[in-house]
């Protein structure tokens, strides 16, 4: 019996030996499968980042040509807005002929004086806002340039304008 006995406590020893490094291992393969999920949604990570960087690298192409082009419209600021400022002031009471021939006058003026000015000048590429030009021809409002510059004189003039309607559209 004592034999036995010696026998079945080493036996347990063994056994809890056994379920120590079966715990042991469990613990080690769930790491191990941790770390390979780890892994997986690293690699996913990496990969979606590799598109996002591909898809921006064409972006950055466009966004540094729109800087360019911001940077040549901020240059010619002073001079646009001067314009603006003169046609919103003095140019509503005239005919859409007569209009032209004074901006094209005041480009050159201003020109000459070497403020810089955008070349095809026009109010409404100034102070025009597309989608409220839009608006207006929904609403009736013809889609000429002296019905629509007369449209932006209104809005942003501070007093009541003087035009005329050589069309008759009004």
């Amino acid at each position: 019996n004592a034999k036995l006995k010696s026998k079945q406590d080493q036996l347990a020893e063994v056994m809890g030996k056994v379920r120590a490094l079966k715990e042991s291992c469990d613990k080690t393969v769930a790491e191990k499968e941790a770390l390979d999920n780890q892994l997986q949604q690293t690699k996913d990570r990496l990969a979606r980042a590799k598109v996002l960087t591909s898809g921006l690298s064409g972006e950055q192409v466009r966004w540094r040509h729109d800087s360019q082009v911001m940077q040549e419209r901020l240059h010619r600021l002073v001079g646009d807005a001067f314009l603006s400022a003169a046609c919103v002031s003095y140019y509503g009471a005239f005919t859409g002929e007569y209009r032209h021939e004074l901006v094209q006058r005041w480009v050159s003026l201003v020109r000459e004086k070497n403020i810089p000015v955008s070349d095809g000048f026009s109010l409404r590429s100034t102070l025009g806002d597309p989608v409220l030009i839009r608006q207006w021809n929904i609403n009736g409002l013809p889609t000429d340039a002296v019905s629509i510059d007369s449209g932006i004189l209104v809005k942003w003039g501070q007093r009541w304008p003087l035009m005329i309607d050589p069309q008759g559209q009004a």
